[in-house]
């Protein structure tokens, strides 16, 4: 399939590990709740809401070699970069916080950064940038500064 074999393996890796934590497995996560005496499938469901962000990871590395260490150093540190933006953006949206509480259509457009970052394509990758910027100019400008005393 193309994919470069570390690629692969740290693919099946990450999803290996994600069943621990995610439904319908998540034995560490049932385990838990029974530690915390709290019910089972709203750990689950908080869990997962915590780890959304590994599911997206292993697709940027699949399809952006760089994330693995494989490319020029411009490459490497431009991915990483826009990987950071991109769990960012997706740990906003599943929150639905960023600099304040994010309206639906925010969330949505947040929710998108991840997949274009993913997306092997410049173009994408501009428009993911531009989506976080605007929106983070637009929270900024929400925010109440407090009177000077």
């Amino acid at each position: 399939m193309g994919v470069p074999l570390i690629a692969a393996h740290l693919f099946c890796l990450y999803f290996g590990i994600l069943a621990d934590v995610t439904p319908p497995v998540a034995l560490a996560t049932f385990a838990a709740a029974n530690i915390a005496k709290t019910p089972p499938m709203k750990a689950a469901c908080a869990a997962f809401a915590l780890a959304v962000a590994g599911f997206v990871v292993p697709f940027m590395f699949v399809y952006n070699p760089a994330l693995l260490m494989r490319g020029s150093a411009f490459e490497i540190v431009t991915m990483t970069v826009l990987a950071l933006i991109g769990i960012v953006a997706l740990a906003a949206a599943v929150q639905g916080y960023f600099l304040s509480d994010l309206n639906i259509l925010q969330r949505l457009f947040l929710l998108s950064v991840p997949i274009l970052i993913i997306y092997p394509s410049a173009i994408s990758k501009a428009i993911a940038v531009v989506i976080i910027v605007i929106i983070y100019f637009m929270q900024k400008s929400q925010l109440k500064i407090p009177a000077a005393i």
